[in-house]
């Protein structure tokens, strides 16, 4: 409330809109306008109301402020809240060493101007108690808070090299527009904040299924340190991975920055005309590109690689043990830091969990105090759940590959020893020839042959097939052939074997194992083949183009005790031939899921029958490859001939 000059007595009021007297009405209204401010806050509204780009903005505003105030040293620095002072966001004419300072509250004219949340003009610096003598050239300063929302958002200082330069129209002019300004700028900076989170998210989906695909543990964390630049501008980075048995962290990645010197950066230091320069405090806008580790001036540290440290040592024990982001704005002030770089000042460290248990963690460092930001520390929580999956993902696949290289050294070893349990040569006979082929279902199989040799007129002949596949039953195999060479000396009788082979394998009774059995015994002196069958499958007799399958039946070995076995004696004549084959030649199957069969198997046999033992064996597994064609073999393969020659011939070899 005013009291009114020309009328004494009478007060009115700002924004007092009550109807007024009638003799108060008749008196004309007394209205100045002055048409530079007018003019001004016209073409500063559109400037502000047309942008949310904040360097945009800043520039806009400082052209604006020189149209009033003709000035050669300007700024606008904001508050940092996490680091409590101001910096310089925008300036004209300072040096780049008085760019780079940091403000506190209530330091210098432009801290006071903050924390009083009041304008100063100062005519003479040099008579100014609080004076920062950044720049000894300088006479006078204006500086004006910014203000929005009743929150100090920052300063807009103007400096000059005269005395008495700024005038109070000028402090007025500020001050009228300042809050304006401030309100632009917070508007400016949540567009910017709201763009960067959504880009960051697009990135941190990228990134997340870009490391999902990489199955290499140290491929992957390279590419993690490569990735992560797309978010923070960091200078030293490492990963560090849990030891649960030894309780120890082991580095397993390193990178530090490497200095670069920048032509152009030195090239406009030393540029005499006053500088602008747009500076910003707040986190780096992600990248659209990763660049390699040498073109960011980064290096691999192998120094710290493979280097280890205890379990609750240092922040990234702690962030291990409190299962959190541990942020730390000066390393130098917490007692938990663990110097392992000595320029690093701000440090971030990020732990890897899957499943409720910290399985490493992401160390980020930058030589710059209050580096990291909260906005830093959202992304990284979220991108590093994905990371620890990617992790333990490709940690697991390397450990099964390791697991199978493993294998298959020990299944070729198998492989070999089996290969060596066949007889390395067939008995000779005047009276006949023997021959066999075998072909495994996998790397080694459950496919067993044998020829003993009782005597110089008798041999035996063992086909056996194992259950199961692969190394249970090539182990299985192992066993019957072994029990089965022990009681050769024996000289015993098919049935005979075959019930003593049962005997043992009752004694070192497997669950779900058993082994079906073919066991012949041919005596070269009376052409006849004794023949007992376990289980297995019944062999054929050929005689010219009459093929016959030899009736022959009983239980597999291993099953039951006590039980016994049907023997069969058959006589034969030069010509003849008796093959013995596994269920995988007759079982065998094609693209259209056919199986061979026994037809089939009795035409090739047929077709081939004037061969010798070697290459009718071999005309089989060749009918039965062609059959199959590219489809992979599901069961062993074995085939066993014996064919009855002329003694005249001296027909003992296999052709």
């Amino acid at each position: 409330m005013t009291e009114d000059p020309q009328n004494p007595g009478e007060h009115t009021w700002e924004g007092d809109y009550r109807p007024v007297s009638p003799e108060t009405s008749q008196r004309p209204a007394q209205v100045q306008i002055d048409p530079l401010p007018t003019e001004f806050l016209v073409r500063l509204a559109d400037a502000l109301n047309t942008t949310l780009d904040l360097k945009t903005l800043l520039e806009r505003t400082a052209s604006l402020v020189r149209a009033v105030i003709d000035y050669r040293i300007f700024a606008i620095l904001l508050y940092n809240d996490r680091a409590s002072d101001l910096r310089m966001r925008f300036q004209i004419g300072h040096k780049p060493e008085v760019e780079r300072m940091r403000i506190r509250m209530g330091q210098g004219i432009v801290g006071e101007v903050a924390q009083n949340r009041q304008p100063m003009l100062i005519n003479d610096v040099s008579k100014a108690t609080n004076y920062i003598n950044a720049n000894p050239d300088v006479r006078s300063e204006l500086a004006v808070p910014l203000i929005t929302k009743n929150r100090m958002i920052g300063v807009i200082d103007i400096q000059s090299e005269q005395p008495n330069y700024f005038k109070q129209e000028h402090l007025h002019l500020l001050t009228l527009t300042a809050s304006r300004i401030a309100g632009a700028i917070e508007n400016a900076r949540l567009y910017t904040r709201v763009a960067r989170q959504a880009q960051t998210l697009q990135v941190l989906n990228e990134i997340s299924r870009e490391i999902t695909s990489i199955l290499d543990p140290d491929a992957l964390l390279e590419r993690v340190a490569q990735l992560v630049r797309r978010i923070i501008d960091y200078q030293m980075f490492s990963v560090w991975l849990v030891n649960e048995r030894d309780q120890v962290l082991t580095n397993r990645l390193s990178i530090r920055f490497t200095h670069r010197s920048d032509a152009k950066e030195k090239e406009a230091e030393t540029q005499t005309e006053p500088k602008r320069t747009i500076w910003d405090s707040s986190p780096p806008v992600v990248s659209q590109t990763a660049a390699p580790n040498s073109a960011l001036g980064l290096a691999e540290n192998p120094a710290i690689v493979g280097t280890t440290i205890p379990l609750e040592r240092g922040l990234v024990g702690a962030a291990i043990r409190e299962k959190r982001v541990i942020h730390v704005a000066d390393v130098r002030k917490d007692s938990r830091y663990h110097m392992v770089n000595p320029e690093t000042r701000s440090e971030m460290t990020v732990p890897l969990i899957y499943k409720g248990t910290a399985i490493g963690v992401l160390d980020i460092e930058h030589s710059r105090l209050h580096y990291f930001t909260d906005d830093h520390e959202r992304a990284m929580t979220t991108l590093a759940a994905q990371i620890a999956i990617a992790l333990e993902n490709a940690q697991l696949y390397q450990r099964v590959a390791q697991q199978e290289q493993r294998l298959e050294r020990d299944l070729a070893m198998a492989r070999e020893v089996q290969l060596r349990l066949l007889p390395p040569a067939r008995p000779q006979h005047k009276r006949a020839e023997l021959a066999a082929r075998f072909l495994p279902a996998r790397t080694i199989g459950g496919d067993l042959y044998d020829f003993l040799q009782y005597d110089a007129n008798r041999s035996a002949i063992a086909l056996g097939d194992v259950s199961g596949k692969a190394a249970p039953a090539a182990l299985y195999a192992a066993l019957v052939s072994g029990i089965m060479r022990s009681v050769a000396n024996q000289h015993l009788s098919p049935s005979e074997m075959l019930r003593t082979l049962n005997d043992a394998l009752q004694e070192r009774k497997l669950d779900s194992q058993y082994v079906t059995m073919l066991y012949g015994v041919w005596n070269d002196e009376n052409l006849t083949i004794q023949i007992a069958n376990g289980g297995s499958v019944q062999p054929l007799f050929c005689r010219g183009e009459e093929i016959e399958t030899i009736r022959a039946e009983g239980f597999p070995l291993g099953m039951f005790p006590s039980a016994t076995w049907e023997e069969f004696s058959i006589s034969t004549q030069p010509g003849d031939s008796v093959i013995f084959f596994s269920d995988g030649i007759v079982d065998a199957q094609n693209a259209a899921g056919e199986m061979f069969g026994n037809d089939r198997l009795v035409a090739t046999v047929k077709k081939h029958q004037h061969k010798s033992a070697s290459r009718l064996a071999e005309s089989i597994l060749t009918d039965v490859g062609r059959f199959q064609g590219k489809r992979d073999r599901f069961d062993d393969e074995t085939v066993v001939v014996l064919r009855v020659t002329d003694a005249n011939a001296g027909s003992g070899s296999t052709r």
